[in-house]
């Protein structure tokens, strides 16, 4: 198609969560870095009391939980070898704690996160499924964790899903599991979420909101950045018009 005329307009579309408090009555604040305060190791140890699904993934009473949280990656500086830094853990970093964690993996060639989840298989050994991620570094990225239970061949197993900016990235397969040794114990259990981050450090979390059941992709979306443009072209005296709206997904019409 030979196009004549191009018009291209840039669009920054910017959805706003105009949902309050007020109606987001079952969301909970994990932490706020603006009225919290990090240990002199640069950790925050917040209590999961109150966060049920959280704290141990066999008391949760419903089949699913999320956590909508901005997270932050730093400049790394070089390494001479590989490390793993833990930034954020429910308490499955623990060996008697199952749950949700997030590692940074680090070495003189790469880096990338970690995004694990565990879950219980007896009293001493747990499944365990990872999800490796790549993100900018600089740059605060709107991010939201899914965990649900699943019925499958082989029993309920619970399934987690990420988002990055309001779009889906990837989520663990059932089949693709590792075994870890753990000490379960039946009163024993993490009493502390973890999270790490200073401003001078590798990486920084804010505004962690826990819900006790598994968001919507509408509210998945809300207070995502989408950049997205438009574009005209004629040809013959006919006009289409290409658009990317909502998740930027591509739609064309035909005007005449």
């Amino acid at each position: 198609m030979k196009v004549s005329v191009v018009h291209i307009v840039f669009i920054l579309i910017q959805v706003y969560d105009t949902i309050n408090s007020e109606l987001n009555f079952d969301e909970k604040v994990l932490l706020n870095r603006s009225i919290a305060s990090s240990a002199s190791d640069g950790y925050y140890r917040l209590s999961n009391y109150d966060f049920q699904c959280l704290r141990q993934l066999s008391i949760c009473l419903t089949n699913g939980w999320s956590l909508k949280f901005r997270f932050r990656l730093n400049q790394l500086t070089a390494v001479d070898r590989e490390r793993r830094f833990l930034l954020f853990s429910t308490g499955a970093h623990e060996p008697f704690g199952d749950g949700m964690l997030i590692y940074l993996h680090q070495s003189k060639n790469t880096s990338y996160l970690e995004f694990g989840l565990k879950e219980f298989r007896n009293d001493q050994f747990a499944y365990y499924w990872q999800i490796e991620v790549e993100l900018e570094i600089n740059r605060w990225i709107d991010a939201v964790t899914t965990i649900q239970e699943h019925v499958t061949k082989t029993g309920k197993h619970h399934r987690m899903a990420l988002y990055f900016d309001g779009f889906p990235y990837k989520e663990t397969q059932v089949e693709n599991y590792t075994e870890v040794f753990v000490f379960k114990y039946s009163q024993v259990h993490p009493r502390s979420a973890v999270i790490y981050g200073t401003g001078s450090g590798i990486a920084l979390f804010d505004k962690i909101v826990y819900y006790e059941r598994v968001l919507t992709d509408e509210e998945i979306s809300e207070g995502s950045i989408f950049f997205c443009f438009i574009f005209y072209a004629e040809q013959k005296n006919k006009r289409f018009l290409f658009s990317f709206t909502g998740k930027c997904s591509l739609r064309m019409y035909k005007t005449e």
